[in-house]
C-alpha cells in the first residue's frame, strides 16, 4: 500500500531527528574526547586503525625516546573535526586537557592526525620549542607527512619522522647546543618550504605522483657501472644533478620500481646527500658479483653501507638487499642484519642487529638473478590489479612479490584485504608474517599470524621456525625451543632450527639456577645442536661462521 502524505511526512521528520541525534552524538563523543584523555597510558590513541600495521614497532619507538630522553610523545588519530575545530584548535585543546608532558617536567609532543581532512599537526611544549622549532614542525607536517598521508603511504612518512624526532631529542637531550646551531639544521628545512602554508589542492598533485606506474627504459645517461667505484659515482652525480628519476641505469630494474615511491624528494635532500657523500673516504669490498660501499665501523646514520651487486647490465645499487639487511637503529646505531645473504661475509665485521633473520625458501628468496624476472611480474601484476581491483588471485601474487621484493609497505594492505575475502588463505597469512617483520618489526603481529598458518599448515616447517625465531627474540625461550623442535620433528635436518636451538639451549642453560634439574639437560642439548649447526659448514657457510665467531667470546 502506497504510504499515505501524512505517513511520508512522518518518515521524513524521522530521518530528519535521525541525522540530528547522530550529528550531536558525534560532536558529544568529539568534545568528550578532546576534554579528557582515555584512561590507558599509550602512546597511541588510533581511532581509525590507521596505525595498526606499525603500532607496535612505533609504540616501542616511542617508549625508548621517554625512556632516554624524558619526552612524551603522543600519536593521535581521528577520524573528524566535525567542522567544530580547526587542526591547530583540537591539537592546543588536546594538548592542553591531556596535560601531554606533565609527566617528563613539561618535555612534550603530539602528533594528530585527522583521516577526513589527510590533515596533520605537530605540537610541541614550550620547554622544547628551542630545539623543536617551527621550522621542524612544519617540514614533519608538510614535507614528511601530509604528502605521504595523502598518498596513502602514511607509514613511509612516519618512519622518517621517528627518526628525526630522535635526533632532535638528542640535541635537546645532550644540552651541548646553541641557538645558531639549531638553525643551521633549519635551513634545510626553510629551503623545501616546511611550514609555508602549503596549498592543499597542490598537495594532492603533488600526492598523485608518488606512485606512478613506469614501464620507462633505463636512463642512460647514468648507467650502471663497469666496476663497483664507477657505479657509487653515477649515484653521487646523479645526486649532484639532482635527478629524481626513478630510472637510473645504475639501479637494478627492482631498484627502480621502488624509487617510485620518492620522486617526491625535494632538491635540498638531494644537495644534501651529495654534501655527504661526495667526499666521505670510503673503501670497496667485494666478493664475486657482490660488492660494498664502505665508510668504516664508525657510528652515525650516514656511515652505513651501501651496497652493490653486477647483474648483466653492470654494476647497479641493490635496493631489495639495502632496505632488508642494512637498518638504521636508534640515532646514531645503525646495523647489519645477520641472515644468509650475500653480502654478509663482506660485513661480518660491523655493527650487528639479529631481528630479521626470515627462514624464506629460494622460491621466495630474492637474488640478483632475478631481479629482472620479479620486476617484470610486478609490473603485469599491477596491471592485473588495477584492471581488476577485486581479483583475489591478483591481490595475493602482488603482495607475495612486494614481500618478496622488500616493498612490506606496500604488501601488508593487499594481503589483509585477500585475508578479510579469504580468512583461510595459508599464503596470505605466510606472506603477510613476513611483511610485518621486514617493514615494521611488527612480532607480535606476525606471531599472530603465524599461529593460524602451523594450524592451516601444521607440516610446513616454515611456521614453526619464523614463529620460534620470534619467540626467540622475545626471550621467551622456552616457547622458541618447542617451536624449533617441531620443525626438526617435520625436516630433522633443518640448519635453521638447529642453529637458533643453539642459542636458545644457551640461553635456558644461563637462565637456570644451579638447583634446576634441567640445567644439565640444556647444556647437553646446546652442544649437541652446536655440533650438528657446525656440521652445515659447506652447505650453510655464513650460519657456521657467525656461530663460531660467538662461541669464540663466551
Amino acid at each position: 500500500m502506497p504510504l499515505q502524505p501524512t505517513s511520508r511526512f512522518l518518515n521524513i521528520l524521522f530521518l530528519v531527528c535521525l541525522i540530528i541525534a547522530c550529528s550531536q552524538s558525534e560532536q558529544a563523543d568529539l568534545d568528550d574526547f578532546i576534554k579528557k584523555r582515555p584512561s590507558n597510558d599509550r602512546a597511541i590513541i588510533d581511532k581509525v586503525g590507521l596505525l595498526d600495521d606499525v603500532r607496535e614497532s612505533t609504540e616501542h619507538y616511542l617508549e625508548i625516546i621517554k625512556d632516554r630522553y624524558g619526552i612524551e610523545i603522543l600519536i593521535v588519530v581521528w577520524p573528524s573535526l566535525e567542522n567544530q575545530y580547526t587542526i591547530n584548535q583540537a591539537a592546543v585543546e588536546l594538548f592542553t586537557n591531556w596535560g601531554i608532558g606533565k609527566a617528563t617536567d613539561g618535555r612534550g609532543l603530539l602528533l594528530l592526525l585527522v583521516d577526513d581532512e589527510k590533515a596533520v599537526k605537530l605540537e610541541v611544549s614550550y620547554d622544547i620549542e628551542d630545539v623543536f622549532t617551527d621550522a621542524f614542525t612544519g617540514h614533519v607536517q608538510d614535507v614528511q607527512l601530509q604528502p605521504r598521508y595523502m598518498a596513502g603511504q602514511l607509514e613511509i612518512g612516519l618512519i622518517a619522522v621517528m627518526e628525526d624526532l630522535e635526533y632532535r631529542a638528542q640535541v635537546k637531550y645532550g644540552e651541548d647546543y646553541t641557538p645558531d646551531s639549531v638553525a643551521a639544521l633549519d635551513l634545510n628545512y626553510l629551503s623545501q618550504g616546511a611550514g609555508a602554508g602549503r596549498n592543499l589542492e597542490a598537495d594532492r598533485h603533488r600526492a598523485d605522483r608518488l606512485q606512478p606506474f613506469s614501464t620507462a627504459p633505463a636512463n642512460t645517461a647514468y648507467p650502471a657501472g663497469a666496476t663497483p667505484q664507477e657505479a657509487w659515482q653515477t649515484m653521487l652525480q646523479s645526486w649532484h644533478d639532482r635527478v629524481i628519476d626513478p630510472t637510473l641505469g645504475v639501479y637494478t630494474p627492482l631498484t627502480r620500481l621502488a624509487y617510485r615511491d620518492f620522486t617526491h624528494q625535494p632538491d635540498a635532500g638531494l644537495d644534501k646527500q651529495y654534501a655527504t657523500y661526495a667526499s666521505k673516504s670510503y673503501t670497496v669490498r667485494q666478493n664475486g658479483r657482490y660488492a660494498v660501499i664502505y665508510f668504516g665501523k664508525k657510528e652515525g646514520w650516514d656511515n652505513a653501507p651501501f651496497l652493490l651487486c653486477r647483474s648483466n647490465a653492470g654494476w647497479q645499487f641493490d635496493i631489495v638487499h639495502q632496505r632488508r639487511f642494512i637498518r638504521m637503529g636508534r640515532a646514531p646505531h645503525w646495523g647489519v642484519e645477520f641472515s644468509e645473504h650475500p653480502h654478509m661475509n663482506l660485513l661480518m665485521d660491523t655493527f650487528h642487529f639479529q631481528g630479521q633473520d626470515i627462514p624464506v625458501k629460494d622460491a621466495d628468496r630474492y637474488t640478483i638473478d632475478r631481479d629482472q624476472e620479479l620486476a617484470t611480474r610486478i609490473l603485469s601484476t599491477e596491471a592485473r590489479v588495477r584492471n581488476s581491483p577485486d581479483d583475489t588471485d591478483a591481490l595475493l601474487e602482488l603482495g607475495r612479490l612486494y614481500a618478496t621484493a622488500a616493498m612490506g609497505s606496500k604488501a601488508i594492505p593487499l594481503l589483509k584485504r585477500v585475508l578479510r575475502q579469504r580468512p583461510d588463505s595459508t599464503a596470505a597469512m605466510k606472506y603477510l608474517a613476513i611483511a610485518h617483520v621486514d617493514a615494521h618489526y611488527q612480532y607480535d603481529s606476525a606471531l599472530a599470524l603465524l599461529a593460524d598458518y602451523v594450524k592451516t599448515a601444521p607440516d610446513d616447517p616454515f611456521g614453526h621456525s619464523f614463529s620460534g625465531y620470534l619467540l626467540y627474540r622475545k626471550k621467551k625461550y622456552k616457547q622458541a625451543k618447542q617451536a624449533f623442535e617441531r620443525t626438526l620433528s617435520i625436516d630433522p635436518e633443518n640448519a635453521y632450527a638447529h642453529f637458533y636451538l643453539t642459542y636458545t639451549y644457551a640461553w635456558l642453560y644461563s637462565d637456570a639456577s644451579a638447583l634446576n634439574p634441567m640445567k644439565k639437560t640444556y647444556r647437553q642439548r646446546f652442544n649437541l645442536h652446536k655440533e650438528k649447526t657446525q656440521s652445515f659448514a659447506a652447505l650453510h657457510p655464513l650460519r657456521v661462521a657467525w656461530l663460531n665467531r660467538w662461541l669464540e667470546k663466551q
